[in-house]
């Protein structure tokens, strides 16, 4: 997998940006996107510290769905989370945060800071499989949706 920092530049298809630093984790999700065989374009962010600056860079193409690990470095999925709906330009971009955890409390703050999903990972291979592969297909419903006019993303 090639790693970047919050680069797309895809035209064509849904493009997710995957923001985690573990690359156990990141070979996953390309492993769910790949046996999809969907048109989705994936990128990867590895510092959480660049992502808002990546999103607000008028050089690269916005995703259209970002995948947040809640248990990262530096700044964690909640903080991220936090900056990004402090950004008006961001405020409408579908965050699904991934987390191992299934505690209330961190289902109610995910939310709380504009979590669209949160998606608590399944530890079997073909479990995170099943469940990444149908959550991506929800959002690419109702990213078409949106943009046919059918619907709201969030």
């Amino acid at each position: 997998m090639r790693r970047v920092l919050c680069t797309l530049d895809v035209m064509s298809g849904v493009r997710i940006l995957m923001v985690t630093h573990d690359d156990q984790e990141a070979e996953l999700i390309e492993v769910a996107l790949a046996q999809a065989a969907r048109p989705w374009q994936l990128a990867r962010c590895t510092d959480s510290r660049a992502l808002l600056p990546g999103l607000l860079s008028r050089h690269t193409l916005p995703p259209h769905l970002v995948l947040l690990e809640q248990n990262m470095p530096f700044l964690d999925g909640y903080d991220v989370l936090g900056q990004l709906r402090a950004q008006s330009a961001l405020v409408d971009l579908p965050v699904v945060l991934l987390s191992n955890s299934s505690h209330e409390s961190d289902l109610a703050r995910a939310f709380s800071l504009g979590a669209d999903e949160y998606l608590v990972k399944e530890q079997s291979f073909p479990a995170l499989m099943g469940q990444l592969t149908a959550c991506l297909l929800r959002w690419e419903a109702r990213l078409g949706d949106s943009e046919r006019g059918a619907g709201s993303v969030a």
